[in-house]
């Protein structure tokens, strides 16, 4: 099963400048949640941003594989396996949680099974953006909302969609 996981403004921006624009400690948990022990494809570009940083936080990162796309030959270093190809994705067993970039989204959509979306209610500005959803292949499973406080600049809402048979 491909299991798309992204946080998107409502002009669906998802980054600026290869950061998450908004700081939002409870859609990070959530992300955490959804993702921890799981295989996790990402591209290039997430993967590198994400190695920097757990490399600064001493924390090793808690997925169970790494997949990272690229389209360059050879294996990246670092990661547990290598995708060059559509194909290869979906040939990998089990569960495959998509966490980014912007082009893994655009590439993987039309594959997915399940959208695992927090909409993060503001506009931002951004250079990197989650592509458009054709919501009637898609049913919403489940609604949870979330208002702004102290910790998160942001209200939210997590919802999850399974594409319709």
């Amino acid at each position: 099963m491909i299991i798309i996981v992204s946080a998107m403004a409502k002009n669906r921006v998802i980054g600026n400048k290869d950061l998450i624009p908004w700081h939002l400690p409870r859609d990070l948990r959530h992300f955490k949640e959804l993702t921890e022990g799981k295989t996790v494809l990402m591209g290039y570009k997430t993967f590198q941003s994400l190695v920097g940083y757990y490399q600064r936080s001493g924390k090793p990162m808690p997925y169970g594989r790494v997949v990272v796309y690229s389209d360059r030959e050879g294996d990246v270093a670092g990661a547990d396996l290598t995708a060059h190809s559509v194909d290869e994705i979906l040939a990998i067993p089990g569960d495959i949680y998509v966490s980014g970039g912007g082009m893994m989204y655009e590439m993987m959509l039309p594959y997915a099974d399940e959208l695992e979306l927090t909409f993060v209610d503001a506009e931002v500005e951004g250079d990197v953006f989650f592509p458009e959803i054709d919501f009637a292949q898609f049913e919403e499973v489940s609604r949870e909302h979330f208002g702004a406080d102290e910790r998160n600049q942001y209200a939210m809402d997590f919802v999850r969609y399974r594409r319709k048979a």
